[in-house]
């Protein structure tokens, strides 16, 4: 749940007459989200074309062309209404499928742009949550000596989220 979609990038689709065209992403869950259905018209290829939740450019518009530029995902729930909070790790699929067939086509190359969305964890005596990936540091007013359930021994320490693991963890300090 801390990684989420920041982009799509299609590089290049050699293709003619883009509106028979369906793009698909396919998460490794096996939820698929239409990044663009029928748009394009007439035009010969895609290149340059980014999917991206904060785009406000309605792909749909894309009548004659699908010019390079970013767009919104044409299903309006776009990466984060799909996706968030699955488990990003496995194979991602794009599935791209000619509705009108009698032409051929070629996916040249595609990427996918991650980025980590949690936010920064804080304490104030109180349950907090912390991804895998995160370092909390926690830390106490100033005493003689200190024993952590961590077994730290300092006034301050350091709870690395994938030394914990995924659960429930109860850190305590005499």
């Amino acid at each position: 749940g801390c990684l989420m979609i920041e982009s799509v990038t299609i590089d290049s689709i050699a293709h003619t007459w883009l509106s028979d065209l369906t793009l698909t992403l396919i998460s490794p869950a096996g939820d698929s989200l239409e990044l663009s259905s029928g748009n394009g018209g007439s035009a010969d290829n895609m290149s340059n074309v980014v999917f991206s939740d904060a785009s406000t450019n309605d792909i749909t518009l894309q009548t004659l062309d699908i010019v390079p530029g970013i767009y919104h995902t044409e299903d309006v729930a776009g990466f984060a209404g799909m996706y968030n909070g699955q488990d990003p790790n496995g194979a991602w699929s794009l599935w791209i499928q000619d509705l009108v067939g009698g032409d051929d086509g070629t996916l040249v190359s595609w990427s996918m742009t991650f980025v980590d969305n949690s936010p920064t964890p804080t304490i104030a005596y109180s349950d907090t949550t912390i991804c895998l990936s995160q370092v909390l540091e926690v830390s106490s007013t100033t005493y003689d000596s200190y024993l952590w359930s961590t077994g730290h021994n300092t006034q301050t320490a350091e709870l690395f989220g994938n030394v914990l693991g995924i659960g429930t963890h109860n850190i305590s300090l005499t």
